[in-house]
């Protein structure tokens, strides 16, 4: 890889759960991160997806970080006794939604809009399929995305009403330990309407 070489890789043939245990990086994602891998061992039927440790997933912020693939959801602020719930997200189930964070190939407004529609009520026991998320800017704050999304063979248009904010954030383990916030730009849902 480092000589520009493509190496041959290996289709994994289960889910995959990527950890951030990068601690070069931020402290928090090696010390939570590590504590959220042996919790992921240690679950009933960890043999059914693979459990890896990963150097960098973005976010460290919300370290421990994780990330299910093929699906790409991202989930941040775990604790080991999410590892469960983490485990059936990965292998189909319900997305872990006080955890979840969109999925990793979304810009920040699209991951509010499938974050709402996975918060809605499941239909027909499906977690939905979001058509292309068209966003609308209604000024320099404020925006509307808009989207179909799909529970089996049920459609609905989402309309969801979005904000984005400064909220002071500590930005890792050092600046936790320090007591030092950092400024950062973040989009809020404020509204979710199911049209249709």
């Amino acid at each position: 890889y480092l000589r520009g070489e493509r190496a041959d890789g290996v289709i994994a043939p289960r889910p995959t759960i990527l950890v951030c245990t990068h601690g070069q990086r931020d402290r928090c994602c090696a010390r939570f991160g590590l504590a959220l891998v042996r919790a992921l061992e240690a679950c009933e039927g960890v043999e059914r997806v693979e459990v890896r440790e990963a150097s960098h997933l973005g976010g460290d912020r919300f370290a421990p970080t994780a990330m299910i693939v093929p699906s790409g959801h991202v989930y941040g602020h775990l604790v080991p006794d999410d590892a469960p719930s983490l485990l059936r997200a990965a292998l189909g189930g319900e997305p872990l939604l006080a955890r979840f964070r969109g999925s990793f190939w979304r810009e920040p407004r699209e991951q509010l809009a499938e974050v709402a529609a996975f918060g809605l009520p499941r239909l027909g026991g499906h977690t939905p399929t979001l058509s292309p998320i068209e966003a609308e800017a209604l000024d320099d704050t404020h925006a509307v995305l808009r989207c179909h999304a799909t529970w089996g063979q049920e459609t609905r248009e989402l309309a969801v009403r979005c904000v984005r904010e400064e909220r002071r954030v500590f930005g890792d383990c050092r600046a936790l330990e320090a007591h030092r916030t950092g400024g950062v730009e973040a989009w809020r849902i404020e509204e979710v309407r199911v049209l249709g």
